[in-house]
C-alpha cells in the first residue's frame, strides 16, 4: 500500500473512532479498542487490506451497525464467543 493510502486510512480510521465516542461501549475504556459490528458480518473483512477494511467499517458506521470495544477488559472477545454461540444455537434449531 503507498504512504499516501496507508495515511488516508490511519486518519479515517481515528476519524471513526472520535465519530463512535473513542470509548468502549461496554466499560468505558479508551484503551485497546477495536471495531466490532453489533450485528455480525462475518469474517472475511478482516482479511482485506487496510484501506479496504477502513472502507468497509465506514459502510458499517453509517448503517448504525459499529461499535467499539475493547480488548483490555475482553470485551470484544466476550461479544464475539456469545456470537458465535448464539449462532451455533440457529443452526441446530433450524430445519434441513
Amino acid at each position: 500500500m503507498a504512504k499516501r493510502q496507508k495515511e488516508w486510512a490511519r486518519q479515517a480510521r481515528f476519524e471513526l473512532m472520535f465519530k463512535l465516542g473513542g470509548a468502549c461501549s461496554v466499560c468505558g475504556t479508551d484503551k485497546e479498542l477495536d471495531f466490532d459490528c453489533i450485528i455480525p458480518q462475518g469474517d472475511e473483512h478482516h482479511k482485506l487490506d487496510t484501506e479496504r477494511r477502513v472502507c468497509f467499517y465506514r459502510r458499517q458506521h453509517k448503517a448504525g451497525n459499529l461499535q467499539l470495544l475493547c480488548r483490555r477488559n475482553k470485551c470484544h472477545s466476550k461479544k464475539t464467543v456469545a456470537d458465535l454461540k448464539r449462532q451455533q444455537e440457529k443452526e441446530e434449531n433450524e430445519p434441513f
